[in-house]
Order: structure tokens, then sequence, then C-alpha cells
């Protein structure tokens, strides 16, 4: 319900995401305490699943509605970039959202409030993001795990895609090398 209102968690901290003159929500908002990790939060996509679980325990709908909305409206913010100025640092956030995204994707595929234009939104911003994880791994360090784990799900659900056996096999390649290293 703290979702519904516009109301977001992040590492502490639970703020009110401003609206502007739109609607549309500030998706760099730094939260009640001006931190830059409360926009990391938020820019990861947790609270979707927030609400797919309280849509799948009450069978209210109204929760689907505003999972659609918010997550458009995240897409249209960030106009299919993976890393916007101001939405956080980037590569966490871009990892950690593609499982959220994928669940959201096929767990939601027989429901109409997830709208197709969100649905295509979604399905354009995923080469991209999966571009970015490839270029931007952090190779001996714990983000590259996180990035090769989102990009090995990309690879893994939406085999569609023309890239896809590559963004495994670049996954599954540095994640065995991370291992060793670290």
């Amino acid at each position: 319900d703290d979702v519904i209102n516009d109301v977001f968690h992040g590492f502490g901290d639970r703020g009110r995401l401003p609206r502007d003159d739109r609607g549309r929500l500030d998706w760099t908002h730094r939260g009640p305490n001006r931190d830059l990790q409360f926009a990391c939060r938020v820019n990861r996509h947790h609270f979707l699943k927030t609400l797919l679980s309280a849509y799948e325990t009450t069978g209210e709908p109204r929760y689907l509605r505003r999972l659609d909305e918010n997550l458009r409206d995240w897409l249209l913010a960030a106009d299919g970039h993976p890393a916007p100025q101001g939405f956080g640092p980037g590569q966490l956030e871009a990892a950690l959202r593609m499982p959220v995204w994928t669940t959201i994707f096929f767990r939601l595929q027989d429901e109409s409030e997830l709208r197709p234009a969100t649905r295509l939104l979604l399905l354009a911003a995923i080469p991209a993001h999966a571009k970015y994880l490839r270029e931007t791994v952090r190779r001996r360090h714990n983000f590259a795990t996180m990035q090769m784990g989102g990009l090995g799900t990309l690879g893994l659900a939406f085999t569609e895609f023309q890239q896809a056996d590559r963004w495994w096999d670049f996954a599954r390649d540095v994640m065995v090398q991370e291992v060793r290293d670290q």
C-alpha cells in the first residue's frame, strides 16, 4: 500500500517520490535524507515484486495496475537507458532489475493489467541493459557476480533475442573466472 501511495523504502529510509506536473514520478529522488542510496534502491525495482506479491496474495487488480503504471513510467523516464543520469550509479541497479523484470514479464503473461505497451517498452529495454552489463562488468569485484547474474538471466529467459546465447555464454564465462579469481 505504501507503493500505491508513492512511498518507497530504501536502506532504512522511507520516503514519498514526488510527481511532476504531468504526474510522472521523480526516479532520481534521494529520499528524506537526500541519500543517493535511496535512489539506487528504488531503481533496482524490488518494489515491483512487492506489488506482484500483494496482487497474488489479495487478488486486487489495483496492485497490478500500479505495477504497470510504475514500470511504464520508469521505462519512459529512462528512455531505454540502463543507467540514466541521477537514477543511481547504474551497474548494480541494471543487474538487479533483470531478475525482477523477468519475473514480472513471465508471471503476468495472462494478466491484462500489464499492458502491451509496457511489455513492449520492457522488451525494448532489454538489449541495452544486456549491452551495458557486458560492457561495464567490474572484474574481481562482487559487482561482477551480480552483473553476470543479471546478464545470464536475460540470456536464459529471453532466448528469442539474437544475442541471448552470447549473453549467457559471456555471463557464464565471466562468472566462472570470477569464482576462481575471488
